[in-house]
């Protein structure tokens, strides 16, 4: 009993610590990859390639990115690596991966190299782009957010709670539109901005090129645990944009 509750304290203060990271780290992308305050706190950015030219700044950032966030998400979320760690609680282990987010979340910022380059702004007042900014980025977020409760088990997502474990494949609601809807509110977040920034472009990018990986794997997942049930979902939904709600085939 001592035991499961000093687990589960653990299991509350690293997603705790995690969580408030990864929610620092959409702030600094819905503000185009730059927090003012962050720099003065933490010296950012350690590797400072201010001096370089704008392409290498690029290459940089998008390294950066796939090494610190997109890496760590991919094999922490495989079922082979969830094996191999079998013996961690899966409260545990659902911290532990929302915690390793979080750190390689912060480490892209503090390695992130602000280009300061603007591609496009709308012609609106700053409250306006302020406003659209923060509908466009949040908004999405929030509606799948709480569109799909049941299915994405927001508790043990994060690691408050232990991971249910589903019987039945969920694809009703937002599932029945797309097969990932989370993943498609990521990328129109990340799309709709009043500015669009080099920075804010190569995160999208970035989130773009991982999610081609990414989402195969995540299906062959699917397929060993639902293999009837998947196969015949994924010939009815679409993988990522709900293409049928505008008539198309």
């Amino acid at each position: 009993m001592f035991l499961r509750t000093i687990q589960r304290t653990m299991s509350t203060l690293l997603s705790l610590f995690g969580l408030a990271l990864s929610a620092l780290f959409f702030i600094w992308i819905e503000r185009h990859c730059a927090l003012p305050w962050i720099p003065r706190q933490f010296g950012f950015p350690w590797v400072d390639l201010a001096a370089e030219s704008s392409p290498l700044q690029a290459f940089w950032n998008l390294a950066v990115l796939a090494l610190f966030f997109f890496l760590p998400h991919s094999l922490l979320a495989r079922s082979s690596i969830k094996s191999r760690l079998g013996l961690f609680p899966e409260r545990l282990y659902r911290s532990t991966y929302v915690t390793t987010a979080g750190l390689g979340a912060f480490l892209v910022m503090a390695l992130w190299q602000n280009t300061g380059i603007l591609l496009y702004a709308a012609p609106l007042s700053s409250e306006g782009m302020l406003l659209t900014s923060l509908l466009g980025f949040w908004g999405p977020l929030v509606v799948v957010a709480s569109a799909s409760p049941s299915a994405l088990h927001w508790p043990a997502f994060f690691g408050f709670a232990a991971q249910p474990k589903r019987e039945t494949l969920s694809t009703t609601g937002l599932y029945a539109l797309c097969r990932h809807p989370l993943y498609l509110a990521i990328l129109v977040a990340l799309s709709l901005s009043p500015l669009l920034s080099l920075d804010r472009l190569l995160i999208l990018v970035g989130t773009a090129s991982y999610l081609t990986i990414a989402i195969p794997l995540e299906e062959r997942d699917l397929e060993k645990r639902f293999p009837k049930e998947y196969a015949s979902y994924r010939e009815r939904v679409p993988r990522l944009f709900p293409w049928r709600l505008f008539g198309a085939r």
